[in-house]
């Protein structure tokens, strides 16, 4: 360990000229495909070109966005609040995506006359969920996390519907 470690930076063996501390990631290598997509995702609040043109690159490559799904990963879960009740979960393929849909849903409504709406990012705003909503709310909301995890397993282990 530590053969790709010089002067306390990342360096590469395979491509010396790299710069130091810097990775060398190729839209074409499946292996690093996903990790691209997803820093597309997270880069977009500052570069939004950039974004758009590594993701076009990606899919020129062959990469599609539902190759994420094939991973096996698990949806990232998010439950909604409206106008202080429970109201349903949804979910997103990655938790970017679950972080960007969740701040939309707590910040955009106010804004666009939805009334009071809020999002949380499951199991990770747990504790943020109890301190902001009625108990009896999140007690619905728990007890609907488990009601749609429980159906998301039961279609998994479904047989195909024959057509």
């Amino acid at each position: 360990m530590g053969a790709h470690i010089v002067d306390g930076e990342f360096q590469s063996d395979k491509y010396p000229t790299t710069p130091r501390g810097k990775v060398p990631l190729s839209v074409n290598d499946p292996t690093a495909q996903d990790l691209l997509w997803e820093y597309a995702q997270r880069r977009r609040a500052v570069d939004a070109e950039f974004s758009e043109d590594l993701e076009a690159a990606l899919r020129a490559a062959g990469f599609e966005e539902t190759d994420l799904e094939r991973r096996g990963d698990p949806p990232i879960d998010i439950v909604i609040f409206s106008e202080g009740d429970f109201d349903h979960v949804t979910e997103q393929s990655s938790e970017s995506q679950a972080a960007a849909f969740a701040l939309g849903i707590s910040e955009g409504a106010g804004l666009y006359g939805a009334g009071s709406c809020s999002a949380y990012v499951m199991p990770g705003d747990t504790e943020e969920m109890r301190k902001n909503e009625n108990a009896e709310q999140v007690r619905r909301a728990l007890a609907g996390l488990d009601k749609h995890r429980a159906a998301r397993e039961r279609d998994r282990a479904a047989p195909p519907a024959e057509m």
